[in-house]
């Protein structure tokens, strides 16, 4: 019996955004930009939590833990992203490319957890406040808009937005990009779609969370002090 020829796949050669080759420099340059505020944005919520005692509590430990994963996620594919961007061939080996699909999977899926603790964690909170009467313990919206508090009635639905809008960005994109139907599959639709989620959502959920914040505000503004007064 004759052996077969046999071919195993040792590496994959990465096409970026080689159907517009006339803006690859300027395509470089704002996800450079943009995977630069994300770090400095994340590190930055990180920093003020660590520092400020006040915010040691769940719900900013969430946060805090959220902007690492999204600094994780963006370290594990923006720099491949740029290499692609900055040269006209560039190829990633099986293994490389094997790692980085398991780190994407890992810190989205850590994401995704992280998400739903947090919106726990303020379902909760609200449920044992005293702004809450006992009468009015149910579900959603109809729960929050019975709050006696006009203060608790706005910050609930503050943070409710940001949750919305934060799970929307995530796994609307990731939805559209994953379960879209094979009539209507188009490759340079899901590119764009992808870069949504990967570059999109490590930029703007801590923003989301903190601008929304008056404690985080307070927060960031003591960190900028401590770092003038140290320069």
């Amino acid at each position: 019996m004759k052996r077969q020829n046999q071919s195993s796949v040792v590496e994959f050669i990465l096409l970026g955004f080689s159907d517009f080759p006339e803006l690859q420099e300027e395509i470089f340059g704002v996800f450079l930009v943009i995977y630069l505020v994300t770090l400095m944005g994340n590190a930055t919520i990180i920093g003020a939590i660590l520092l400020e005692q006040t915010l040691h509590i769940p719900m900013y430990l969430f946060l805090q833990n959220l902007s690492v994963v999204e600094v994780s996620f963006s370290a594990t594919i923006m720099p491949e992203m740029l290499v692609v961007l900055s040269f006209e061939r560039t190829t990633i080996s099986f293994a490389g490319c094997f790692a980085q699909m398991y780190f994407i999977l890992l810190f989205g899926g850590t994401e995704c957890f992280l998400l739903g603790a947090m919106a726990y964690d303020r379902f909760a909170a609200h449920l044992l406040s005293s702004d809450l009467p006992h009468y009015y313990e149910q579900e959603g919206v109809f729960e929050i808009s019975h709050m006696p508090s006009i203060t608790g009635r706005q910050k609930a639905f503050s943070t409710c937005a940001s949750h919305v809008t934060s799970v929307t960005l995530l796994y609307g994109t990731a939805s559209v990009t994953y379960l879209q139907p094979k009539s209507s599959y188009s490759p340079a639709t899901k590119k764009l779609i992808s870069l949504a989620y990967a570059l999109l959502t490590p930029l703007l959920n801590p923003l989301i969370y903190s601008l929304r914040n008056h404690e985080m505000k307070r927060a960031l503004v003591k960190l900028c002090q401590r770092v003038l007064v140290l320069h």
